[in-house]
């Protein structure tokens, strides 16, 4: 009879245990998630108050980033503001946070970066031009038929004085190299938006 009690005061406490243990994790989690929030909220307000249109975003956000450790961390958001025809580049971790806009008719081409440096095209046939101009849908549906392990776009342009504008999805900080299936759907919807807008030029 003992030994029944005793083992039932154990399960009672181990119960209690993981219940305090799983009531911190999901306040852990809700801190976590107030703050990423807060700051895309932030930045969010921010492009607001320049005009920029956020209907149409993408975005990309690594592991790191989401236990904020952000010193190791990728953040980033590209908006096709339609209504004042311009692409806009946002590194949720730049400080300050300054967006980077690029007109649609500067825009030339687009290209993408394994992070040995080899140049990969692999997906972006891929992907259904128009899908921006039409509602985004087309831009999706090519992002999830490719994964090249994509480390890096690159998009050029016609201003002579910024030729090309890179977005780097990998951080270096990190010691290892890991497929991200997010990543390479972030620079395969990033790329069908690049090539929409040339094609509607």
């Amino acid at each position: 009879m003992e030994i029944l009690i005793a083992i039932f005061i154990v399960a009672c406490l181990a119960v209690i245990y993981y219940w305090i243990f799983d009531a911190k994790q999901k306040e852990k989690q809700e801190l976590i998630k107030e703050q990423i929030n807060g700051l895309i909220e932030s930045h969010t307000n921010q492009l607001k108050s320049e005009g920029i249109n956020v209907d149409t975003v993408y975005t990309y956000q690594d592991t790191a980033f989401k236990q904020l450790d952000w010193s190791k961390a990728v953040a980033f958001r590209f908006i096709v503001d339609v209504a004042n025809r311009q692409i806009v580049i946002c590194n949720d971790l730049s400080n300050p946070f300054s967006p980077q806009k690029i007109p649609f008719e500067k825009i030339i081409n687009c290209e993408v970066l394994s992070k040995n440096g080899w140049l990969s095209r692999k997906g972006i046939s891929r992907a259904v031009v128009g899908g921006v101009i039409g509602g985004g849908a087309g831009a999706i549906i090519g992002a999830s038929s490719a994964k090249s392990g994509i480390a890096k776009i690159v998009i050029y342009t016609s201003d002579i004085t910024t030729p090309s504008v890179t977005i780097d999805l990998y951080a270096k900080k990190n010691d290892t190299w890991d497929f991200d299936n997010e990543r390479d759907a972030f620079a395969q919807q990033v790329c069908a938006s690049i090539k929409a807008i040339i094609a509607n030029q």
